[in-house]
């Protein structure tokens, strides 16, 4: 399931079947 995060700043940690996923972003779109 992909991770889509608009007009934010920060890092996210997500869990996965795979295991931890981390993220950071910056800016108006990320879409992973």
């Amino acid at each position: 399931v992909p991770l889509v995060a608009s007009n934010r700043i920060g890092k996210e940690v997500i869990e996965t079947e795979h295991g931890q996923s981390q993220i950071t972003f910056y800016g108006n779109s990320f879409i992973a």
